[in-house]
């Protein structure tokens, strides 16, 4: 069993001009994380974490503006060791995010991949998995910078859905017993 704890805080002043005039803006970004990982008699491994994020900006021209946008992520990975040779696997995350201007911006996403794999050869050389990932198909991109008085909020697609099916074989020679 482990658990951990970790935080950072950063705070950055942004001294700009804007139409020949000295601007200031402050930027505050305070992050939080915790992680539990538990292991059961080799059969069952679990981890659950969380993290948050505070992103705030300030400004002062040309109008005396606060931004205030919250992140969240819950997350649990298992894995599960069925009998010597299976091994099967499950990820699930779910963000939040709340305080960004545009509405596709507080999108929520819940990101579950799982995967199935099979050992075999001697000494357990070779690995046979197959691998959905992002199973509810929520997978979009968002992103904010701010610099000066300027946003730009920006949300891209990825790769969201797909399955993949992978032989791993490690090569490797084992000297002989005498």
């Amino acid at each position: 069993m482990q658990l951990s704890l970790n935080g950072n805080g950063d705070y950055y002043n942004n001294i700009s001009f804007i139409n020949d005039k000295k601007s200031f803006g402050g930027h505050i970004l305070i992050t939080q994380a915790i992680q539990f990982r538990y292991a059961w008699n080799d059969i069952f491994e679990a981890e659950l974490n969380g993290n948050y994020s505070l992103n705030r900006a300030t400004f002062d021209w040309p109008f005396r503006d606060n931004i205030t946008a919250h992140s969240g992520i819950v997350g649990l990975g298992s894995k599960a060791y069925l009998g010597k040779h299976f091994t099967m696997g499950l990820e699930l995350s779910q963000k939040f995010n709340a305080g960004y201007s545009s509405s596709w911006s507080n999108i929520s996403p819940t990101i579950i991949n799982a995967y199935m794999e099979y050992t075999f050869g001697r000494n357990n050389l070779g690995m046979l998995r197959f691998q959905g990932f992002d199973l509810m198909n929520q997978n979009t991109g968002i992103s904010r910078a701010v610099v000066g008085n300027d946003i730009l909020d920006v949300q891209n697609n990825r790769l969201a859905r797909y399955f993949m099916l992978s032989l791993n074989i490690r090569l490797q020679k084992y000297p002989k017993k005498s």
